[in-house]
């Protein structure tokens, strides 16, 4: 994976992604559109990431974030 709506697509649905996340339908579509989780949700994120069967680290999200900053 190497971006955010990679990870986001690992989810069948981006509702499902959005309620694994605690956030709504909403607030996820946003992400997806910006291709970006913010920081605090990391942690869940890669909770949530093991429960479906996805290895996600910290330094694979850091290496997709700085990439984004990268004109």
């Amino acid at each position: 994976m190497s971006t955010f709506n990679e990870i986001i697509e690992q989810w069948p649905t981006v509702q499902s992604f959005a309620t694994a996340m605690g956030a709504k339908k909403s607030t996820a579509d946003a992400w997806k559109a910006r291709n970006s989780i913010p920081p605090r949700y990391w942690v869940l994120l890669i909770k949530a990431a093991k429960a479906i069967d996805v290895v996600l680290t910290y330094e694979q999200l850091v290496r997709i974030a700085s990439r984004e900053l990268t004109p």
